[in-house]
């Protein structure tokens, strides 16, 4: 709060005015009050004191009307700048595996759409792979749709049949996910990779991982399921248990890759995690919430408030303290 005076050089008149008023007024008083027993009163340390008081006041606000003084309120907001955020979804045939219940895929469907439902002003993005990376949603507000999508989210979307689809592309993923911030002019961008094994095709991650860096993208990776050594197995559409073959006539075992996983967040100033439940992903989750980067920007705003009908009750006010404060004196010493 700022007083704003329009016409400063009027004020110089308040010290003149008031030397003025104490030469000529400290022996006057007698002629401005022409009862002797009055100025007699008046003279008195205490009383001249209390009348010099009031009249400065009363000088001041009024000379401050004249010079046009105003209130100057100043506030400023702090704006949370929205977010761009990419979740980078592995829907590998693996991620079938029912390690933890129901199976992989449908525990982490169900924590990013929790994710997503909470996001309010961030743009969500969407990448799935397997052999090879899609992007499945560009940055959007969408939420309720990008949540409609990753529900559907299965192994089938992408035909990992077919030469060159099969496999975890985590690298050429990545590398997608920072050509979509191409256009993104957010301060705060993140990757978040949920994957459950290690990378087999495409390029080295962490050369990705580097230009995500160099990018400004911190990326947080999510290894979900059992570590290294465990069988993977699902439930086929006659509710028989089938195991994963590792091509070779036995079982596909768990291959989670942690020390690149680790890597890949550290060089990019983000964060890695494991989850083998439902509750440990939701509380995974809950941590990149409170780690995601953010940035503000501040507005401030100004506006002026006339303060003149608050001086003139205040000289009004002051001229009949005063004019009370004279008869007061008067009625004191029988003087009325």
């Amino acid at each position: 709060m700022t007083l704003l005076i329009h016409h400063p050089l009027v004020l110089l008149s308040i010290p003149v005015i008031m030397i003025l008023w104490y030469i000529f007024g400290r022996e006057k008083i007698g002629t401005i009050h022409p009862n002797a027993l009055i100025a007699k009163h008046l003279r008195t340390p205490k009383k001249i004191w209390i009348l010099w008081i009031i009249r400065t006041l009363m000088i001041v606000s009024l000379i401050s009307m004249i010079a046009g003084a105003r209130m100057i309120y100043t506030t400023i907001t702090l704006q949370q700048i929205p977010q761009d955020i990419m979740i980078v979804f592995d829907i590998s045939l693996s991620m079938l595996a029912e390690d933890i219940s129901p199976s992989r895929i449908a525990v982490a469907r169900s924590v990013v759409r929790d994710f997503i439902a909470e996001r309010r002003s961030d743009r969500i993005g969407l990448i799935i792979f397997a052999g090879k990376p899609f992007i499945s949603v560009p940055f959007s507000t969408d939420y309720t749709g990008i949540s409609s999508i990753v529900s559907g989210l299965s192994p089938d979307l992408i035909r990992q049949d077919l030469p060159g689809l099969s496999g975890t592309n985590i690298g050429d993923a990545l590398l997608l996910a920072n050509m979509a911030y191409s256009g993104s002019h957010s301060s705060a961008r993140s990757i978040i990779l949920l994957t459950d094994g290690r990378a087999n095709v495409g390029i080295d991650p962490l050369i990705s991982g580097s230009e995500s860096r160099d990018l400004g993208i911190k990326i947080f990776t999510v290894g979900i399921g059992s570590l290294s050594g465990a069988e993977l197995s699902y439930t086929d559409g006659w509710g028989t248990k089938q195991y994963f073959s590792d091509g070779s006539g036995g079982h596909l075992q768990s291959d989670l890759d942690e020390p690149m996983m680790r890597q890949l967040a550290d060089i990019t100033g983000g964060q890695y995690h494991h989850a083998d439940d439902r509750i440990g992903l939701s509380q995974i989750f809950s941590d990149i919430r409170a780690h995601l980067p953010s940035s503000t920007k501040s507005k401030m705003q100004t506006k002026q408030s006339d303060i003149t009908p608050i001086l003139l009750i205040l000289f009004v006010i002051l001229l009949l303290v005063e004019r009370s404060y004279l008869r007061w004196v008067m009625r004191r010493y029988r003087l009325m």
